[in-house]
């Protein structure tokens, strides 16, 4: 039997990186049993440690590891080692997505919750306001940007913020924020001021902790980084460092596998009330083959008149505006659910389930097997 000491701290995403590795270790590596970094005394050692998936900062112990030669992988972001093998996930993907999101739903003020000196936390908003600025051709000026220096620090309500740039300019805010947990605060928060969201204020989050997404007063969006998967590719990369096999360089980083968009980035209110109304109808029927004569006739109004609209507030038409949101239902199922796809081609208003696969790859250029596969590629 070989010991493998990996971080918890009963931090969320540490415990779900940790699901990721006993699957692993199930499929490949029945041998491995784990000890938690926490009740490791370096004044009185363990007799046998073979390895280490490390995330805490503690220099020294950190230090005592390379000193005794045990393999290690390192799953932290704040720690640059070059003697240690380090998973990053793609933080620039992360961001990118999440202004594509935000962008999608009408959002044209944004805004950013994040950490101070995190390396992740400045490469996702780099990433998010390249993203904003190519995808509005100017440089993007953040209605709100603020930084704290941990997850729970909080100089006043985030919220606050947020007020105070509404009433400089009442147009809708999209919040990108560094994680689940900041967005939390943030949904807290604006829960507490009377703050409407989504429609005044849309937050998105990432990392999708599911139980925190779910609970909040406003089910919580967030850009999906499968922390489950990180896990098991750590323990991938650990049996090769044991077994002195060669190891890529540098290593991929790993991709985000989606968002999941839920109701704090429904979408903003514009200012103009036949456009909100369409938009409205258009989301509340995801999943039913609804078309843009459906929304004329419920908007009491005409073709010309909404597409008019709709190219003038959001920059899209109400057919496109059908198409994103039926294909964000979809992926949301394949994302989501175990639900096979002919189930899918049903709850998503195709008459067959062939309709809906060649609807899927017109519009992605992906399969939905291949979609799903890759969206839960730790399950490998």
């Amino acid at each position: 039997m070989k010991r493998i000491m990996m971080a918890h701290h009963g931090r969320r995403d540490l415990r779900e990186s940790f699901v990721g590795l006993c699957e692993f270790a199930r499929r490949h590596r029945p041998d491995w049993r784990f000890v938690t970094e926490d009740i490791i005394d370096l004044a009185n050692p363990p007799r046998q440690l073979d390895g280490a998936i490390l995330h805490s900062e503690e220099q020294p112990k950190r230090d005592w590891l390379h000193e005794k030669a045990i393999p290690c992988v390192s799953l932290t972001t704040r720690i640059q080692e070059s003697h240690t093998p380090q998973l990053w996930m793609d933080e620039a993907a992360v961001g990118r997505l999440a202004a594509q999101h935000l962008h999608e739903r009408g959002y044209r003020r944004y805004g950013w919750f994040g950490i101070q000196d995190h390396i992740g936390s400045q490469q996702r908003r780099a990433a998010f306001l390249q993203a904003l600025e190519d995808l509005t051709g100017k440089p993007v000026e953040l209605a709100v940007h603020v930084d704290h220096s941990g997850e729970t620090d909080a100089t006043k309500p985030d919220a606050s913020y947020l007020a105070e740039a509404l009433k400089q300019n009442p147009a809708a805010i999209g919040c990108f924020c560094y994680s689940d947990y900041r967005a939390s605060h943030v949904v807290l928060s604006c829960d507490t001021l009377g703050l409407k969201v989504p429609h005044r204020i849309g937050i998105l989050g990432a990392d999708n902790y599911e139980f925190l997404c779910e609970t909040l007063p406003c089910s919580l969006s967030s850009v999906d980084t499968d922390v489950r998967m990180r896990g098991f590719e750590a323990g991938r990369l650990l049996a090769k460092v044991i077994d002195c096999q060669p190891i890529e360089k540098p290593l991929p980083l790993l991709s985000p596998v989606g968002l999941v968009a839920r109701g704090t980035t429904g979408f903003a209110s514009t200012d103009d009330p036949l456009v909100d109304r369409a938009v409205a109808f258009i989301w509340a029927n995801a999943r039913k083959s609804i078309n843009v004569t459906d929304v004329v006739d419920h908007c009491n109004t005409n073709r010309c008149t909404l597409s008019r609209r709709f190219r003038s507030v959001l920059g899209t038409t109400p057919h496109q505006q059908i198409q994103e949101t039926r294909l964000e239902a979809i992926k949301d199922l394949l994302l989501t659910t175990s639900m096979d796809t002919e189930s899918i081609a049903d709850a998503c208003g195709f008459t067959e389930r062939s309709y809906l696969s060649l609807f899927f790859k017109k519009v992605t250029g992906e399969t939905l097997i291949g979609f799903r596969k890759r969206s839960r590629g730790h399950a490998r």
